[in-house]
């Protein structure tokens, strides 16, 4: 039993040394909440994104962009909004080969270290069908820029999703004709 012990309490201490190192995440540069997640079309939901200057040096013309995959925003939601406490206009993205989503341009540049929000407005398309499509949010400057990053999930239902019931058929046997 006094072997047992010692072995014992190291194991403890080494367990205690363990559990209690702080784990660092990576600072994010994109983050954004959407509400509701679920929507039918004719709904509204909000895209609310914030935009990080993780560095020391300002990001000219600054905008704050939401897409989507894999399908495109624009082709199943249209904007209606965007504001922010810096943001001068909003404006649809143009992709290679049409429009991909909707950025905020924000009125002056970005200062290092600095934050910025945006929340856009958006109503579901009236054609639009049933899916779950990946919320994409992007920083994107003048002289720096990232690629989109996933930020949240946003689930269309359609109508006929929304209608879709339960049918029974009886199964017929010699006791049931």
């Amino acid at each position: 039993s006094m072997r047992i012990r010692p072995v014992l309490l190291v194991f403890a201490v080494v367990t205690a040394l363990c559990t209690t190192t702080p784990a660092y995440a990576d600072p994010v540069e994109v983050e954004a909440t959407v509400a509701p997640n679920e929507v039918q079309p004719g709904d509204t939901f909000t895209v609310t994104e914030t935009v990080h200057n993780l560095y020391s040096f300002s990001i000219l013309n600054p905008t704050i962009r939401v897409l989507s995959t894999p399908t495109n925003l624009t082709d199943y939601a249209e904007l209606v909004s965007c504001a922010g406490p810096t943001v001068a206009s909003c404006a649809t993205l143009d992709g290679p080969s049409g429009p991909i989503g909707y950025q905020a341009i924000l009125n002056a540049a970005m200062s290092g270290f600095e934050s910025q929000t945006a929340t856009f407005t958006l109503r579901v398309k009236p054609d639009a069908v049933g899916a779950v499509h990946t919320l994409q949010g992007q920083l994107f400057g003048r002289n720096y820029g990232i690629f989109p990053v996933d930020v949240a999930t946003l689930t269309v239902i359609d109508k006929a999703d929304a209608a879709v019931g339960i049918t029974a058929t009886p199964k017929h046997s010699l006791l049931v004709p």
